[in-house]
């Protein structure tokens, strides 16, 4: 897994163009259990990879008179034999400048905004941290990401992950610029830490960090 995300990684500095050739490669790993390729195709889509599309061919069914189209069936999430192997959607991308990645990366940052968290103290370990709280599908995603250090976010110490139910967790490091200590709680028991480098220490790999078994909190502590 290690080799395999290196050399996407030196692969991806060397690209000008990536071929996206049907829906089958991007449909069919569900992000729960494929969060690296999930994530490099959404990044890939939304542009924060450093690639902007600049072709799509489709070949959707049509109904025609005097040689004109006068209707047309856009039918990708059809069954996948019918679109992936008759007619698929081909994307083509070609790399951004090198300022409009860094230019996408910095927009990232600026519409990150902790001022709507909630804050709550934790004792953990015989240690109180002043934690931000992410209690929702779009603050879980979002985590720590961009946070340089504990001054980024107030002062506070980190971040707690307040979920409803239990059940195995895992967290990866994209664009987790900070070294972090993760601490899996279930019915406010700690069954394990692990320690996330930043993405930077980590070459630019993505990695995930998962809990030893069912969680329902997670607490990232900036060190």
């Amino acid at each position: 897994s290690y080799d395999l995300q290196m050399g996407l990684s030196e692969a991806l500095k060397r690209a000008e163009y990536i071929i996206v050739p049907s829906r089958r490669i991007f449909k069919n790993h569900a992000a729960t259990e494929y969060p690296q390729i999930a994530s490099y195709y959404a990044d890939l889509f939304s542009g924060d990879l450093g690639f902007e599309k600049v072709v799509e061919f489709s070949s959707y069914p049509q109904i025609k008179f005097l040689g004109k189209t006068i209707i047309e069936f856009p039918d990708e999430n059809a069954e996948e034999t019918w679109t992936v192997f008759d007619h698929p959607v081909i994307r083509i991308y070609k790399k951004a400048s090198k300022l409009k990645a860094e230019n996408l990366k910095l927009k990232a940052q600026d519409n990150f905004d902790f001022n709507t968290y909630k804050t709550t103290n934790y004792q953990l370990l015989a240690t109180n941290y002043h934690l931000l709280v992410a209690d929702s599908p779009e603050k879980w995603e979002k985590g720590l990401m961009f946070v340089k250090n504990k001054q980024d976010i107030g002062g506070l110490d980190g971040m707690i992950f307040a979920f409803p139910d239990s059940r195995p967790r895992s967290f990866w490091n994209k664009n987790t610029v900070s070294d972090l200590k993760l601490y899996w709680i279930d019915k406010k028991q700690v069954l394990g830490t692990s320690d996330m480098p930043s993405i930077t220490k980590m070459g630019g790999i993505i990695s995930t960090f998962s809990s030893p078994s069912h969680a329902d909190t997670v607490i990232e502590i900036i060190k």
